[in-house]
């Protein structure tokens, strides 16, 4: 399954829910949602430029949440990634604040990239609380031993960063750590780096659940059509 993120109300919250709606008619199985960042430490050059335009159009959290709720009609998951600073700065709210909200928005699953293992109980348990799916993030350097606990933790999926860095980076994903999250049985999502189907079989066929694309769609996304031919390709269509 391929799965398209998206900054939400990038360029604009119009052409965000358009965007949004080609990709799921061209074969995305699900979206990933980001909410725009000034200090997005796990993302590439072309995610942050998108966030600083998302941010120049006004974009907000509350923005956010109304972004959310404009495509929470279309058939697929919306999974929906913030950093930890927007989620304790909403309204001065407690983390069951914000995922009370995301929920209600049209949220299926949350994950929090910079909110570590040994830092998640309060976090984790607000968003299951609220309804949604919590959802971790690991690496190729994680090891197998934390894997585990990491896993563990996990009532949506495993990220997987297929590769040390940043998104958009021009890297094949390692599929030894793909493996390896496939191995704890918890679904398994992996990005960071993917831009062909070479890539995308790839991961899919080590065993993840789906393929994640981000910065290669956002590159294009300015253009409908040729943002609506790469996801078709992408998803094997």
């Amino acid at each position: 399954m391929l799965s398209v993120f998206l900054p939400i109300g990038w360029p604009n919250p119009k052409k965000f829910a358009k965007l949004c709606k080609i990709a799921v008619e061209n074969g995305a199985g699900a979206l990933e949602l980001g909410i725009p960042y000034s200090d997005p430490v796990a993302d590439g050059p072309v995610l942050q430029a998108a966030y600083r335009e998302a941010l120049a159009e006004g974009s907000s959290t509350a923005r956010c949440l109304e972004g959310i709720e404009s495509v929470a009609g279309l058939d697929v998951p919306l999974n929906l990634l913030v950093y930890a600073n927007l989620v304790h700065a909403r309204r001065g709210l407690a983390p069951g604040g914000f995922c009370d909200e995301a929920k209600k928005a049209g949220a299926h699953s949350l994950l929090v990239p910079d909110v570590p293992l040994e830092e998640c109980g309060e976090l984790r348990e607000a968003t299951l609380n609220a309804g949604l799916q919590y959802v971790s993030l690991v690496g190729p350097l994680t090891s197998r031993e934390r894997l585990g606990r990491i896993a563990r933790t996990v009532t949506g999926y495993l990220y997987v960063a297929g590769v040390q860095g940043i998104t958009g980076n021009a890297q094949d994903p390692g599929l030894d750590i793909v493996r390896s999250a496939v191995a704890t049985e918890r679904p398994v999502y992996v990005g960071f780096g993917i831009r062909t189907r070479a890539q995308v079989e790839a991961v899919l066929g080590a065993g993840a659940a789906s393929a994640i694309v981000g910065s290669a769609l956002v590159e294009v996304g300015h253009d409908e059509k040729r943002f609506g031919r790469m996801v078709a390709e992408l998803a094997g269509r």
